[in-house]
């Protein structure tokens, strides 16, 4: 498991501190949206490469790492790519690529 601290930027966003990913360049941004089913939100989320080397970063992080703990599941999207991941449950794995100054959107539905 990674080592994770939440910090709101304001009252709409806040960064997701997963401090193995930062030491390679990797921010994480989540903002609560629409729908909420019984108190869980669902989430844009941000992967940030801030690396410049020329090279993808792949990026694993579990689903509850990220704060996403509805026990129905997550339906993931991958905005950009308009790939539908399917349904995920909080301990199912999130892996992308990340282009370096680069950027992967991702609409998680709560199911």
């Amino acid at each position: 498991m990674h080592s994770i601290h939440a910090e709101w930027q304001n009252e709409l966003i806040f960064k997701i501190k997963i401090f193995s990913l930062q030491d390679r360049g990797i921010e994480i941004w989540a903002r609560p949206i629409a729908p909420v089913v019984r108190a869980d939100f669902s989430y844009a989320i941000v992967f940030l490469n801030r690396r410049t080397d020329g090279t993808p970063s792949e990026v694993s992080v579990i689903n509850r790492e990220l704060g996403l703990t509805h026990q129905a599941g997550y339906r993931v999207e991958d905005l950009y790519a308009d790939k539908d991941y399917g349904i995920l449950s909080p301990d199912d794995k999130i892996t992308v690529d990340v282009n370096p100054s680069g950027i992967q959107i991702f609409v998680i539905f709560c199911s």
